[in-house]
């Protein structure tokens, strides 16, 4: 039976290795992703089973999407769901996975460290996956989530897509070689800055501001751009 969205629990098993958090952390992290499938997938109409083999004709887009500062909730899904929309899977990690996690929403070095990790934990299992496209493997987040994505460092992902985080005048840590999309809400109150991306970062990305506060996903704006940005960053990927 064919089904219009399908978002599930999938328990997932890392590899065993010399790790400075715990690997019981590190592993609940990545058991409590959630993942949710596009609605053009042939496969995943129930439970997903990490072995089922064949089943998708070609492989799917990926996308590794870092929460905001409160956690998987409404407006985390409302973006992820843009991505679904275009195709991709995406998989969620929790950070509130982490014992004792508390909120603390902001810019603290420690928790973009924690957002990082999770972001190559994550990472790491979909390489795994045969049925994901490993040439279209992109980082998102929204929020908190868009500034880990922001600043994220090294060129392990394909593409960057930061949504709702503002910018500040702090290092943008991506890749040049790796490009990046950058969406924020014009009328954002939340965020400490709400400068031009292009006053601030240099290289290869694309800045934009739709007339929203800041959630961006309900404007028809944002999955445009996001459509024709990744369209664009992935022309080429056979």
């Amino acid at each position: 039976m064919q089904i219009s969205k399908l978002v599930c629990l999938i328990a997932i098993s890392l590899t065993a290795g010399c790790v400075t958090t715990s690997e019981l952390t590190k592993s609940k992290i990545v058991d409590f992703a959630r993942v949710s499938f596009p609605i053009t997938s042939e496969c995943f109409t129930g439970p997903l089973t990490l072995q089922d083999e064949g089943c998708q004709k070609e492989p799917l887009p990926a996308v590794v999407f870092l929460h905001g500062c409160s956690g998987l909730n409404g407006r985390q899904f409302d973006h992820i769901s843009i991505f679904n929309e275009l195709g991709y899977v995406v998989f969620a990690p929790s950070s509130f996975a982490r014992p004792n996690r508390s909120s603390s929403c902001g810019r603290a070095n420690s928790v973009l460290g924690w957002r990082h990790e999770e972001a190559r934990l994550m990472l790491e299992r979909v390489r795994q996956f045969d049925w994901v496209d490993q040439n279209r493997v992109v980082l998102a987040g929204f929020s908190e989530g868009g500034i880990a994505a922001a600043e994220y460092g090294g060129d392990d992902f394909n593409a960057v897509v930061a949504i709702g985080f503002g910018c500040s005048k702090r290092n943008f840590k991506a890749s040049s070689n790796i490009p990046a999309l950058h969406i924020n809400g014009r009328h954002d109150t939340e965020v400490s800055d709400n400068s031009l991306c292009s006053d601030v970062f240099r290289g290869q990305f694309e800045a934009i501001y739709v007339d929203t506060g800041h959630p961006v996903a309900h404007d028809p704006k944002t999955k445009a751009t996001i459509d024709k940005f990744l369209s664009t960053a992935f022309a080429d990927v056979k």
